[in-house]
C-alpha cells in the first residue's frame, strides 16, 4: 500500500511540475483582506505560480486575485509558504498562449547553465526531483506493449 501511495505522489509531482517555466514578472495581487501587494512571479505553470513577496499579509489557504497578461484577473490559492516564497493554484488553467504572454512581459532572467554547461533561457522547463521513488512508467509501457502484441497474436492465430 505504502508503494501505490508513493507512486501516486510521484505521479501527482511529476504532472505538477512538468510544464513549469521560469520567469520573473512584478505583478500586484489582491490579498484576503483587500490590500494591493507587490509580487513577484518566479515560475508559472498551467495550475498555478510561485510568488516572491516580502509582505506579511499573505498566508496559506489565503484567496487572492491577480492579474496576469492576456488572462486578466485570476483567483488562487495559496497551497504552501516559505517566506518570501509562496506556492499558488490557481481556480482555471491557463493556456499555452497565457504562458507565452506571461513569458514575454517578463524581466529578462540572468544568464545561468545547467550541470552540463549548457545556458539556461527564460521559460525553460524546469524538472524538480525532490523524491528518491523510482520512475515505472518506461518499464510498465514496455511491458504493457508487450502483451498488447501477444494478444494481438494470440487472437490473430483464434
Amino acid at each position: 500500500m505504502k508503494f501505490k501511495a508513493a507512486l501516486a505522489a510521484k505521479i501527482a509531482e511529476r504532472r505538477a511540475s512538468r510544464d513549469r517555466r521560469a520567469l520573473r514578472l512584478q505583478i500586484e495581487l489582491r490579498a484576503a483582506d483587500g490590500r494591493l501587494v507587490n509580487v513577484r512571479v518566479r515560475n508559472i505553470a498551467e495550475q498555478g505560480l510561485l510568488l516572491e513577496t516580502g509582505s506579511p499579509l499573505l498566508s496559506v489557504g489565503d484567496v487572492i486575485e491577480v492579474e496576469l497578461p492576456d488572462k486578466g484577473l485570476v483567483s488562487a490559492e495559496i497551497k504552501w509558504a516559505a517566506p518570501p516564497f509562496f506556492g499558488c493554484q490557481l481556480d482555471s488553467m491557463l493556456t499555452a498562449a497565457q504562458l507565452a504572454a506571461a513569458l514575454l512581459k517578463a524581466d529578462p532572467l540572468p544568464y545561468r547553465l545547467t550541470q552540463e554547461g549548457e545556458p539556461i533561457a527564460q521559460g525553460t522547463v524546469q524538472h524538480v526531483r525532490s523524491d528518491p521513488v523510482p520512475d515505472f512508467s518506461k518499464p510498465f509501457m514496455i511491458m504493457a506493449g508487450f502483451w498488447l502484441a501477444v494478444a494481438a497474436g494470440l487472437l490473430a492465430l483464434g
